[in-house]
């Protein structure tokens, strides 16, 4: 059974300039006083801005009690933020959140990223990100992970029912995808495990998706890579490690 969204919170947003514009709900959640910035909003697309928002607020949730120096930036504060400069080049790559935050007795970074879809795509931009702050001179500290707030799913998993894979987008089938892996499936040895939900937007191995997440699992979901190793019955999982911590995924209506 395909996976349930989780309710994305429509106060996220304060109305501006008339509902043309928007800016972070910082009456209602006071976790945004920390956040420089404010999510791109477009009053044709207003789902966009609220995922960026709601990124922003797993991140600002991560902070230290106390630490001075602690930050989370946002849209074009984000991308100041990251190249020095308001505005980027058409072919450089952001992410929508960079938070600065204290973990122990350490600063260090975590990143956010609100789509409409493309988990792959997401973890590309992190991965650029996450080498602009490596070259930072100031506010030094290691990658501690990533939070991806989307709204379209495509994975592929187990129907007891129907006794085989199915492929969905959201709760749609893909038959055309359900019908090309099944023979995929079948030879693979070791071959997908039922106890896991595979993403099909993510990188492939013998034609099978590896990257997944844990089928009974809540959210937000941790990604897994699965290494299936020839002479193993089930092969191994580890997580999707990005810097010194794992990404993790919000599935949002």
């Amino acid at each position: 059974m395909p996976l349930t969204k989780a309710p994305l919170p429509n106060d996220l947003l304060a109305p501006r300039n008339g509902g043309t514009g928007a800016v972070l709900n910082r009456q209602r959640y006071p976790e945004f006083e920390s956040v420089r910035g404010e999510p791109t909003y477009s009053a044709n697309k207003p789902q966009d801005a609220l995922r960026e928002a709601f990124a922003a607020l797993q991140i600002a949730r991560k902070r230290a009690a106390a630490g001075a120096r602690q930050q989370v930036y946002i849209g074009d504060a984000a991308v100041e933020m990251l190249y020095g400069r308001p505005n980027k080049r058409p072919d450089e790559k952001d992410c929508d959140v960079v938070g600065y935050v204290l973990q122990g007795t350490s600063y260090g970074y975590f990143l956010g990223e609100g789509k409409g879809a493309d988990i792959l795509k997401a973890k590309e931009q992190f991965d650029a990100a996450a080498n602009l702050l490596r070259a930072r001179k100031t506010d030094p500290g290691p990658i501690l992970g990533a939070v991806v707030v989307t709204a379209r799913l495509r994975s592929f998993e187990w129907s007891a029912l129907r006794k085989q894979w199915v492929a969905y987008v959201d709760t749609a089938e893909e038959r055309h995808i359900t019908a090309r892996l099944q023979q995929n499936v079948a030879n693979a040895k070791p071959t997908l495990q039922q106890d896991r939900i595979y993403l099909l937007d993510g990188p492939e191995e013998n034609g099978l998706p590896t990257w997944n997440i844990v089928a009974r699992g809540s959210q937000p979901f941790t990604v897994y890579i699965h290494d299936r190793h020839a002479g193993s019955t089930r092969g191994t999982f580890r997580p999707l490690i990005l810097g010194s911590g794992t990404v993790e995924i919000h599935y949002v209506a």
